[in-house]
C-alpha cells in the first residue's frame, strides 16, 4: 500500500514518509524485528531511493526509538532534493516531554523554499529608496529604534540562535520600510525616453481606453468615447515619438562630443547604446527529461551542478578544487588557533561597520531576503550598533545564518559547437555574498574565454581579467579575442588593471622557451598583444622581477617542449604594490599555477583567528583512542561532581584542549612532509628548465611523477570528509566517534 501511494504522489512532487513502520532499515536492528518485513522496507527504501534518519540522515539524540528493543523503527524517509533542505533531526530523549508510549518522537525542521528562482524575477512593490526626503528617514528610524535595541540586548546576552536573530533584523527593516517608505514596482520593460510627459499622456490614454471598454467599444466618430479615445491616443503617439527622437538625438550628440575629448566616456555610452541581449535558455534536457520553463531549466542546472560537487561522483569530482579549499581552510586554522574566538584583527567595532554601510552602493538590487543596501544606510546608529553585536556573535557561534550562504549561480555557454540542451556545455560563475569586496560590474563572454570583474577592495577601484585564449591552432580566433577585450578595457585605461591566464603564446622566445622551434608561434597574434601591452601601460611582472630567469608554465613530455604561456600582466604603476610573484608547480594539470600578491596602505591586514573541530579527525584512530582515554580519565576524576551540566562541559573542555593539542602535532608534521614534497617537486621544475640531456630529462621526469603522487595522496587524505561539512557540533563529533569505535 505504501509502495502504490509513493509511486502515485511523487509524480506531483517530492514525498515524505514518517511515523511508525514496525520495521527496521538498518541491519543491526534485524535480531530484534520483524525479519519480512525489514526487507521489504528495506527494498522499498532502495526501490524509491529513500533516505532514512540513522542512515544518510544525520540526527541528533538517542540511537533508537523503541524503547523496549533500543531499535529503530519510526522514520523520516525524503529523497535527496527533500536532505537539502532539512535543516535538523533530532530524537528526544525518555521523559523529555510528558508522553506514555513506548517509541521516542522525532522532531525534524525543514526549510521550504517556494521556488527562489521565481523570488529572483519578482515584480512585487519595492520601497521607492530614490523618492524619500529627511521626514521619511525619520519615520523609517522611530519604529525600529525601540525593537532593534531589544534585540541588541539579547544578542549580547549570547542566549540567541543566529538564524533567530537575522530572520527578527529582515522582519524589522521590512515592517519600518513598509510603513513608511513610498513603493515602486520594477518595471523591465521601461524606456529611458519615458519622460512625465509621455507618462501623463499615457494615462490620458488608458483613461479614455476605458472609458470606452465601458461603453462597450462602440465604433464611430459619433459616438463620444469612441472619439476621445482616439484622440488621446494620437496625443500620446506624438508625445512619444517627439520624446524618443529627442532622446536619441541627445544620445547621438554625446557620443559625437565625447568622441573629441573623452575616449573612455566615448566608450561607455557606446555600450550604454549597445541593446541587451537575452540570457534565457530555451531548453534543457537533464536525465532524460526536457526542460523548457524557468522553473525546471534551474531545478535541472541546480542538480547537475550540486552533482558534480558531491564526492560519491568520481568522474567529475574536481579533486584540485577541493585541494586548494582545504589547503586554505588548513592554512586559516593555522594562523587562527590563538585569538580567543575573535577573527583576525580582533573584535569588530561600530566603525568599521559604519564605514562599510556608508560604502554601499545605492539603487542595487537585493538578494533573496529583498534587504536593499538603503534599509541599512538609513538604518541609523541604533541598527549599527545591532548590526556590530550580530557579527561579533557569528564569530562567537562560529555559524553564519542559513540565508547568507545562498549564491546565484550564472551558467555560461563553453561555445566550441557543444550542444546547448546539455547542462554539460555550460560553465557554472558563482556569486556568493561577501563583505571583503563589492563587484560593481561583470562582464563574462559566452564561450567562457574571458572573465572582467570590477570590484571595489578595501576602497580602491580594481579590473580583474581572467583570459582563456584559443590554441595557436586557432590565431584568426586569437586576435578577435585580443580585439574583443581591447574594446572592453579602453574606457578603464586608467584603473588598476589585473590581466592573468592563458595568453597560448610566448612573449620572448628566447627564454619562455625550451625545445621544438622558437619560432613557431602564432606570429600576428603575438604582436597584437605585444601592442596591446604597450597601448595599456602593461607589464609583464614575472619577467620584470626575474630578468634572465628560465621558468616554465606548460610541459609537452614527447618530445620535451616547455613554454611560458601563462603570465600576469599589470598596470605599470601597480608593481611597486607586488610583494611577490612566482610559478608554483601543480598536481593533475598539464600548466603550472601562476601566483600573484598586491599590498598596498588600504589593504587591511589579517591576524589570526579561531579554532574549529576538523571533521577529518573523525575517521583518525589515534585520535578516536585519544578521546576514549580522555573520557574514561575524566569520568573518574569527576565522578563525585553531582552537577550533570557543569560534569559535561568540564568534560567537553578536556576534549577540546586534547584535541587541539593532537591536532597541532598533527598538522605540524603533515606540513612538513608536504613542504618537503612541494620543495622537491619546484626543485625538479627548475632542474627541467635548464637540462638538455635526453637520459637526465626522463629520470627527472620519472621522480616527478613520485612526488606528485606522494601529493595527491596528501590531497586524498585531505578531501575524504564532506566537502561543506568543517565544523560539526559537539554532539555530532561525539556521535561519529561513539559510530566508529564499533568497527
Amino acid at each position: 500500500m505504501l509502495d502504490t501511494l509513493v509511486s502515485y504522489y511523487c509524480n506531483y512532487g517530492s514525498v515524505i514518509v514518517a511515523g511508525d513502520l514496525n520495521a527496521s532499515c538498518r541491519t543491526k536492528d534485524r535480531l530484534h524485528s520483524n525479519h519480512c518485513k525489514s526487507d521489504e522496507l528495506q527494498k522499498f527504501v532502495k526501490r524509491h531511493d529513500l533516505l532514512f534518519s540513522g542512515g544518510k540522515i544525520k540526527h541528533t539524540g538517542p540511537d533508537y526509538t523503541f524503547i523496549t528493543k533500543k531499535t529503530m523503527i519510526d522514520y523520516f524517509l525524503v529523497n535527496k532534493s527533500v536532505l537539502r533542505q532539512l535543516r535538523s533531526c533530532e530524537i528526544l530523549d525518555e521523559g523529555s516531554i510528558s508522553s506514555t508510549s513506548d517509541h521516542l518522537p522525532i522532531i525534524v525542521e525543514l526549510l521550504i523554499d517556494n521556488n527562489p528562482h521565481r523570488i529572483m524575477n519578482s515584480y512585487s512593490k519595492f520601497p521607492a529608496w530614490h523618492k524619500i526626503n529627511d521626514e521619511h528617514i525619520r519615520n523609517y528610524q522611530e519604529p525600529m529604534d525601540v525593537p532593534i535595541e531589544l534585540l541588541t540586548d539579547r544578542i549580547n546576552s549570547d542566549n540567541v540562535d543566529v538564524d533567530t536573530v537575522n530572520t527578527e533584523i529582515e522582519s524589522i527593516l521590512h515592517a519600518a520600510a513598509d510603513s513608511v517608505i513610498p513603493k515602486c514596482v520594477f518595471n523591465p520593460y521601461t524606456k529611458p525616453y519615458w519622460t512625465p510627459d509621455v507618462k501623463k499622456a499615457h494615462q490620458t490614454e488608458r483613461s479614455m481606453r476605458k472609458r470606452w471598454l465601458a461603453d462597450g467599444r462602440p465604433r464611430g466618430m459619433s459616438h463620444e468615447s469612441y472619439k476621445h479615445y482616439k484622440k488621446a491616443k494620437y496625443e500620446f503617439r506624438n508625445v512619444q515619438n517627439a520624446a524618443y527622437e529627442q532622446y536619441i538625438q541627445k544620445c547621438y550628440d554625446d557620443i559625437n562630443e565625447a568622441a573629441e575629448c573623452d575616449i573612455r566616456l566615448f566608450w561607455k555610452l557606446v555600450k550604454r547604446c549597445k541593446p541587451s541581449t537575452s540570457r534565457i535558455y530555451p531548453e534543457i534536457i537533464h536525465n532524460g527529461d526536457t526542460c523548457n520553463d524557468p522553473e525546471s531549466i534551474a531545478n535541472a542546472f541546480m542538480d547537475y551542478f550540486s552533482n558534480i560537487c558531491t564526492t560519491d561522483n568520481t568522474d567529475t569530482f574536481d579533486t584540485s578544487k577541493k585541494q586548494f579549499i582545504d589547503s586554505a581552510y588548513s592554512e586559516i586554522l593555522n594562523t587562527c588557533c590563538n585569538s580567543n574566538e575573535n577573527l583576525p584583527g580582533g573584535v569588530i567595532k561600530e566603525s568599521e561597520v559604519r564605514d562599510i554601510v556608508k560604502s554601499l552602493m545605492r539603487k542595487k538590487a537585493s538578494g533573496h531576503d529583498k534587504i536593499q543596501n538603503e534599509h541599512l544606510i538609513y538604518g541609523g546608529e541604533v541598527l549599527i550598533r545591532c548590526l556590530t553585536s550580530f557579527f561579533n556573535l557569528i564569530v562567537k557561534k562560529g555559524r553564519v545564518p542559513y540565508d547568507w550562504k545562498f549564491g546565484l549561480l550564472v551558467p555560461l555557454f563553453k561555445g566550441n559547437n557543444k550542444p546547448k540542451t546539455s547542462p554539460d556545455s555550460y560553465r557554472p560563475i558563482t556569486l556568493l555574498p561577501s563583505t571583503d569586496y563589492i563587484l560593481k560590474e561583470k562582464i563574462a563572454d559566452e564561450n567562457g574565454r574571458y572573465l572582467i570583474l570590477t570590484v571595489e577592495i578595501d576602497n580602491t577601484d580594481f579590473v580583474f581579467v581572467n583570459y582563456y585564449a584559443p590554441t595557436k591552432n586557432f590565431e584568426n580566433e586569437q586576435i578577435v579575442y585580443i580585439e574583443k577585450i581591447k574594446v572592453l578595457l579602453n574606457e578603464r585605461l586608467d584603473q588598476n588593471l589585473v590581466l592573468g591566464g592563458d595568453f597560448n603564446t610566448i612573449l620572448n622566445p628566447f627564454l619562455d622557451k625550451m625545445g621544438g622551434s622558437k619560432y613557431n608561434t602564432p606570429a600576428k597574434y603575438t604582436s597584437k598583444l605585444e601592442d596591446f601591452i604597450e597601448e595599456f601601460e602593461l607589464c609583464d611582472i614575472w619577467r620584470t622581477q626575474n630578468v634572465d630567469s628560465r621558468l616554465y608554465t606548460w610541459r609537452q613530455r614527447t618530445p620535451l617542449i616547455q613554454c611560458r604561456l601563462d603570465f600576469w600582466l599589470i598596470s605599470n604603476f601597480l608593481s611597486s604594490s607586488v610583494t611577490k610573484t612566482s610559478i608554483v608547480p601543480s598536481i593533475k594539470s598539464d600548466h603550472s599555477l601562476i601566483k600573484l600578491t598586491l599590498s598596498g596602505e588600504n589593504f587591511s591586514e589579517r591576524g589570526p583567528g579561531f579554532w574549529k573541530f576538523n571533521s577529518g579527525l573523525l575517521t583518525d584512530k589515534d585520535y578516536v583512542d585519544i578521546v576514549k582515554n580522555t573520557l574514561s580519565e575524566c569520568d573518574e576524576k569527576y565522578h563525585n561532581l553531582e552537577n550533570k551540566n557543569l560534569k559535561w562541559d568540564t568534560m567537553k573542555s578536556e576534549i577540546r584542549g586534547a584535541t587541539v593539542k593532537y591536532s597541532k602535532y598533527k598538522n605540524m608534521k603533515l606540513r612538513e612532509r608536504e613542504s618537503n614534497l612541494k620543495k622537491r617537486q619546484d626543485e625538479i621544475h627548475k632542474n627541467l628548465s635548464r637540462t638538455y640531456l635526453d637520459k637526465d630529462i626522463n629520470t627527472l621526469l620519472i621522480e616527478l611523477d613520485i612526488v606528485k603522487d606522494d601529493l595527491e595522496q596528501i590531497v586524498n587524505n585531505q578531501t575524504r570528509g564532506l566537502l561543506y561539512d568543517h565544523t560539526p557540533s559537539t554532539a555530532k563529533a561525539m556521535k561519529e566517534i561513539q559510530n566508529i569505535s564499533y568497527h
